[in-house]
């Protein structure tokens, strides 16, 4: 929140990566909205999925499935989307696997990465346990081991090499 009318110091807020820009007297309902989403995002049920990764379906379904991924990242199982689309979790999974080429847990884990990668690489400075809080990781270590295995280098790592 900013005293500041000046669309220098919003453009300089965007560029450190703020989530909304509140210029003073702000009415209460405002404020509170604004941290109403901005935990929703730290708690991962709005984490920004990519459309582009890259990955096409001309299913329905599992056009479906990457909303539904994109929606709860933090949350979603194989089991949870199929019981939602209405279908059992062997055909989801083989038709997801027909249309992407690759099954749905690999899927899952390269946007909980890639979604890592982004979190680490904003000027927010996110800590390893907003992340994997985020990105519905129980345990902090558990989450550095997984990213490590992905990437071949630790959150930390990633972060000092990309300047954060």
């Amino acid at each position: 929140m900013s005293a500041y009318n000046d669309f220098e110091y919003a453009k300089k807020a965007i560029g450190y990566g703020v989530q909304e820009y509140l210029v003073k007297p702000a009415a209460f309902e405002e404020i509170r909205a604004t941290f109403e989403k901005i935990r929703r995002t730290l708690d991962g049920t709005t984490v920004a999925f990519d459309p582009n990764s890259g990955v096409q379906a001309g299913n329905p379904l599992v056009s479906q499935t990457f909303v539904i991924v994109g929606k709860r990242l933090s949350s979603c199982t194989l089991q949870n989307i199929a019981s939602e689309l209405g279908v059992t979790t062997s055909y989801l999974s083989r038709l997801f696997k027909e249309e992407t080429g690759q099954n749905f847990q690999d899927y899952l884990l390269s946007v909980k990465m890639e979604t890592a990668k982004r979190m680490l690489d904003s000027k927010i400075g996110y800590k390893n346990k907003e992340i994997a809080r985020a990105l519905g990781y129980q345990d902090t270590q558990n989450f550095c081991r997984t990213f490590r295995r992905f990437f071949g280098k630790s959150p930390q790592k990633f972060k000092t090499e990309s300047g954060q």
